[in-house]
């Protein structure tokens, strides 16, 4: 059954204006529904296409880029970056936060520098930390100096 029959249906006569109307506005909705839905649509592909998402050495190259730019709005972006599938991207936002000196960034490299494996991205960390003159950052800078050779040989 189709919407104008529908509404026939439930309101008695063919073309009567109220039918008219109410067909009118459930085509409108089912249109803007339609227009939601593929706005959400070309949003997901332009997200798959963003260049955070696809190749580890583009991301890193836009890692080091917002870092360059020296945008506030860039914090959370390489925050997010720090915890990347690919140590080269953890590298470039770390070394990127470091460069742009936000104390928003200080935690986030803490937790790097004692719990990532990769050995660049922990010295990335280190010398992010290194560049803000803040206790925290300093104290974490400590316990790496105090840590065993063994240890610190793969910091």
């Amino acid at each position: 059954m189709d919407i104008l029959a529908w509404l026939e249906s439930v309101f008695g006569t063919r073309g009567a204006p109220i039918v008219v109307f109410f067909a009118s506005i459930l085509l409108f909705n089912l249109v803007l529904l339609g227009m939601d839905e593929w706005g959400r649509w070309q949003d997901r592909q332009r997200a798959k296409q963003h260049p955070m998402n696809g190749d580890p050495k583009l991301r890193a190259i836009a890692a080091r880029a917002l870092g360059e730019i020296g945008e506030a709005r860039a914090i959370e972006p390489l925050i997010t970056a720090l915890h990347d599938e690919s140590a080269q991207v953890c590298q470039a936002a770390a070394e990127s936060l470091g460069r742009l000196g936000d104390k928003r960034a200080i935690e986030p490299l803490r937790e790097i520098l004692s719990q990532n494996q990769d050995p660049k991205v922990r010295i990335a960390a280190a010398e992010a930390l290194g560049r803000f003159h803040d206790a925290r950052a300093a104290e974490s800078l400590i316990v790496i100096l105090a840590t065993p050779p063994t240890v610190k040989a793969n910091v």
